[in-house]
């Protein structure tokens, strides 16, 4: 997989992105600040930040994304031949589409999540190294 190109707000140079680096926050240990920074200029860009809600929304995501692969393989491999093939396929699309909408709702969340503490985070500097 190709690795991404980003181009900073700041200084606008392009940099290729390498890895996301995670720090603990000071005055709560179980929230995760994830985030890139610019090679050139220093600038830093928030990814998420993760507490624990969070990263049990991750795991659900994880967990119906699971399904949701088991679920295709099963509209895919059946060839439909009996009214009971026809049946498990819509009974497995019904439930893809459920699994989608609430990773969905689970993907709004942890934006949600990393939105209150960008908001309480991003005016001070309160992390560990």
């Amino acid at each position: 997989m190709d690795k991404m190109r980003l181009s900073c707000d700041v200084c606008h140079k392009g940099f290729v992105l390498a890895d996301i680096k995670t720090e603990i926050m000071e005055d709560d240990i179980t929230i995760e600040h994830g985030y890139i920074k610019c090679p050139h200029c220093g600038h830093i860009y928030t990814v998420y930040y993760a507490d624990i809600e969070y990263r049990q929304n991750i795991s659900k995501f994880t967990e119906l994304q699971d399904e949701l692969h088991r679920l295709k393989g099963i509209c895919k491999s059946k060839k439909h031949k009996t009214a009971d093939d026809v049946k498990l396929a819509y009974n497995a699309e019904n439930r893809a589409r459920e699994i989608m909408d609430e990773q969905k709702r689970i993907s709004n969340k942890n934006k949600m999540i990393t939105a209150k503490y960008k908001e309480r985070y991003e005016e001070e500097s309160v992390c560990q190294k």
